[in-house]
């Protein structure tokens, strides 16, 4: 789904940690583990939290999304069940603001985002 969607990603090294600590679901620790091919894994400049690497990065002009941009381009791209795929999400250590999920699925509900075929 990714790579359909964006070709390549490029991710901090913090990331796949993140991923990789206990509280992840064993499935997601395995992966992130052994990333695929089309993840880059690059060193951040210190001291960048996730709202000022997003700022830098539209600043250059580098597309950026989160999660649930993701999981909502994939959506309606039809590749993924956006209800089903926020309630996996919400089931693991992912901390998710339930203003936000609330617009997202009143988007889907309204025929903003397809579901997945």
């Amino acid at each position: 789904m990714m790579p359909r969607l964006y070709g390549a990603i490029v991710i901090p090294v913090e990331v796949p940690g993140g991923l990789t600590a206990a509280g992840a679901p064993p499935p997601v620790r395995v992966w992130a583990a052994q990333p695929p091919k089309w993840i880059e894994v690059r060193c951040a400049p210190p001291a960048i939290d996730e709202a000022a690497g997003r700022l830098e990065a539209s600043r250059r002009g580098i597309p950026n999304t989160g999660t649930l941009g993701v999981l909502r381009a994939a959506a309606i791209e039809g590749q993924v069940d956006l209800r089903i795929a926020i309630a996996r999400l919400a089931a693991t250590n992912f901390r998710i603001s339930k203003a936000l999920i609330d617009e997202l699925l009143a988007d889907d509900a309204a025929g903003g985002v397809r579901p997945a075929e």
